[in-house]
C-alpha cells in the first residue's frame, strides 16, 4: 500500500471514530503544502478551533520520543496555520481500536484544556499523552465551555 494511502486510511479512521464520539463535525482536510493546516478540522466553532494530524502506518508503530517531539512541532506549526486554539497529534496504536490511539499535546496545552486558562506564567513544551477516547472526553468539556 502506498504511504498516501496509509495516511488516508488513517485519518479516515480517526475522522469516523471521532464524529461518532462527540465531534460530529470533523472532517479532513485538503492538503495545503508548506502552509498545511492539520489532517483533520476536528471542532471548527467561533470560539474554539482544534485541528489535528495524524500518523499511522510503520513509522507510527515504532516512533520515538525524539520522533514524537518532531511531530508535535509539525502540529502546533500547523495549528498556527489554521488559526487554531488546539492541534493534537493522534499516532494509530497497531492492534488497539481507535479510541485508544495515543493523543498527544504538549504539557503547555494540557494545562490550558484542565485549567481553562489561557495563559500560563511559564513554558511547558514536554509531550504529554493520552489515548484518544480520553482526550476526547477530556477536551469535549473545555470546548462547549
Amino acid at each position: 500500500m502506498r504511504p498516501k494511502d496509509i495516511g488516508t486510511r488513517g485519518e479516515s479512521a480517526a475522522r469516523d471514530w471521532l464524529r461518532i464520539n462527540g465531534w460530529p463535525t470533523a472532517r479532513r482536510q485538503p492538503l495545503a503544502g508548506a502552509r498545511d493546516e492539520g489532517d483533520l478540522m476536528i471542532c471548527d466553532m467561533p470560539d474554539r478551533r482544534i485541528i489535528g494530524e495524524v500518523k499511522s502506518g510503520k513509522a507510527a508503530d515504532k516512533a520515538s520520543l525524539g520522533q514524537i517531539r518532531e511531530w508535535l512541532e509539525q502540529t502546533e506549526q500547523e495549528c498556527i496555520h489554521a488559526g487554531a486554539d488546539l492541534g493534537v497529534l493522534i499516532v494509530r496504536r497497531f492492534g488497539r481500536p481507535v479510541g485508544g490511539w495515543d493523543a498527544w499535546m504538549i504539557a503547555a496545552d494540557w494545562i490550558v484544556v484542565l485549567t481553562a486558562e489561557s495563559v500560563l506564567s511559564t513554558d511547558a513544551p514536554w509531550p504529554l499523552r493520552s489515548s484518544l477516547k480520553d482526550w476526547s472526553d477530556i477536551v469535549t468539556g473545555w470546548a462547549d465551555s
